[in-house]
């Protein structure tokens, strides 16, 4: 039995690999639409190029950008304190640029369908392949539910029903957008994202007007939390501990590797999409983490929520609060809602771009089926 699995997969390999040398003379010796077609035929399960650039660069920021920024900064800041906020966001920024740009680099040279995923069982083995593949399944496919009761907790800002009830409506919308399948899948992201990057624009035009004696008491905050309760809650150990919510708040941008094969002219769109996307990732990060330092203390005792998908708990509702603004909070709240709606919408596309790349592989259905 094993002989025979090591044989299948081995046939597997010698395919992809005939596959991958096919797609890379054709980059050398053929024009850009005249590979991308050539690089469609060796994979006849290949989609529809239904994706532009603006399509890619918008997925990317629409993944990325969700309730990590928007509620769990919040907790962050209460563990460790201002100083270490922002260093750990830097951090992570920091991975998400060589993550990108290696991802970059492997998309354009090997544009197949499955992407990084594919990339494990070619370069490193099968079985390696097998496993980061179902893991990759499996945490998008929990997510799903997990950022379906943070939007409905989210609702409960205004109307307290059920949740079961903000749960079935979200679905509805999800099966409507996927009707649509991949056009409208990139179409609707493109929405989220501008109005999760206008929500961040406002709140960063927001925050520097209330830094600079604009706040109710009109009194000049500008870094005052810093010294006063202090940059750094519990030193070192409240940084570690916050690490890597800062990093995995990043996390969503692969999906940009995952769905090359529906992008048209691909090489040309992942590049430019690449750096595009990380820069407006980076800086809304980073601009909008600099502004919560200076509008709330780590001590404040409503940075700590009823539970970490509470959205009073936000950093820029409570912020919009404190302006005393009317109508503020409740913008933010929405800026929120479509965040976690949109990281929802991504986690379907994705998790069934997976399966799909699983069973083109597979590896799966030698070692289940």
């Amino acid at each position: 039995m094993t002989t025979q699995l090591d044989k299948k997969h081995l046939e597997t390999i010698d395919v992809m690999n005939e596959s991958f040398s096919t797609c890379s003379i054709d980059i050398e010796s053929q024009s850009q639409s005249e590979s991308d077609s050539n690089c469609d035929e060796q994979h006849p399960s290949a989609y529809h190029r239904n994706l532009h650039s603006r399509h890619l660069q918008m997925i990317a920021i629409g993944s990325a950008i969700g309730s990590g920024i928007f509620v769990s900064s919040g907790s962050a800041l209460s563990t460790a304190g201002p100083a270490a906020l922002l260093i750990a966001w830097s951090i992570g920024g920091f991975l998400l640029y060589c993550t990108l740009q290696a991802l970059c680099e492997l998309v354009v040279t090997f544009p197949v369908s499955g992407g990084f995923m594919v990339y494990n069982t070619k370069f490193i083995s099968p079985a390696w392949g097998f496993m980061i593949s179902w893991n990759y399944v499996h945490s998008r496919i929990m997510s799903i539910p997990l950022e379906l009761i943070a939007l409905s907790i989210t609702m409960q800002y205004w109307v307290d029903v059920n949740i079961a009830v903000w749960i079935s409506v979200a679905t509805v919308f999800l099966v409507i957008i996927n009707l649509f399948g991949v056009r409208g899948y990139g179409e609707a992201e493109c929405i989220f994202s501008c109005i999760k990057l206008l929500g961040i624009l406002m709140f960063v035009i927001m925050a520097l007007v209330l830094v600079c004696q604009g706040g109710t008491d009109k009194a000049y905050a500008g870094g005052k939390y810093w010294k006063t309760p202090g940059a750094f809650n519990h030193g070192f150990k409240g940084f570690s501990s916050i690490l890597l919510t800062a990093i995995l708040s990043y996390s969503g941008t692969e999906v940009m590797g995952l769905n090359i094969t529906e992008v048209k002219n691909p090489r040309k769109a992942m590049p430019s999409a690449t750096k595009q996307a990380f820069w407006r990732i980076f800086f809304a990060y980073i601009i909008s983490i600099t502004m919560i330092t200076f509008l709330i203390p780590f001590n404040d005792r409503k940075l700590q929520g009823n539970s970490p998908s509470d959205s009073n708990a936000s950093p820029f509702v409570i912020a919009a609060v404190g302006a005393g603004l009317r109508g503020l909070p409740s913008v933010m709240n929405a800026v929120i809602l479509i965040a976690v709606f949109s990281v929802v919408n991504t986690s379907v596309f994705a998790a069934s771009r997976a399966i799909v790349s699983l069973s083109q592989q597979v590896s799966d259905t030698q070692l289940v089926g």
